[in-house]
């Protein structure tokens, strides 16, 4: 029964398998989401599913060990965030928060660190060759 309930709070798409090619006229941004062992004695739901949203559509419910692609405009791209839990309480404090406001380049892949705190949540950007190296070990999470 234990292992049950570790692996609902886990990704379970297919494992990653190469970057994808990138469109001349956008940019190519992969988020994912670390593994978190405790969440501040249960003040972080770390196995419930955070939906990622860039410029508020074609949002991702990421799980722990998972990531998306998304390929997006250049310019100015804003991401969001939302918890989805079983506590309906903590869903209203994650709602709609602001993870990150990034320019985005045509033509080039971006890295994006999830981390989900108990008060805030962020995305961070991350250098290309830690992020591909990252994407080895996490799965494929689609709208």
């Amino acid at each position: 029964m234990a292992g049950v309930l570790l692996l609902a709070g886990c990704a379970s798409g297919p494992k990653f398998s190469g970057l994808v090619s990138v469109p001349a006229d956008k940019a190519v941004v992969y988020i994912y989401r670390p593994k978190q062992v405790m969440g501040w004695g249960g003040l972080i739901p770390v196995n419930s599913g955070w939906r990622v949203c860039p410029n508020g559509d074609d949002c991702v419910r990421l799980w722990p060990g998972g990531y998306c692609v998304n390929v997006l405009p250049p310019g100015t791209n804003v991401f969001t965030g939302s918890l989805e839990s079983p506590d309906g309480l903590l869903d209203v404090a994650h709602s709609n928060e602001k993870l990150c406001v990034t320019n985005l380049e045509p033509a080039k892949v971006y890295f994006m660190k999830l981390s989900v705190g108990a008060f805030t949540s962020k995305l961070t950007p991350v250098e290309p060759a830690e992020g591909e190296k990252a994407l080895a070990h996490y799965k494929l999470e689609t709208p």
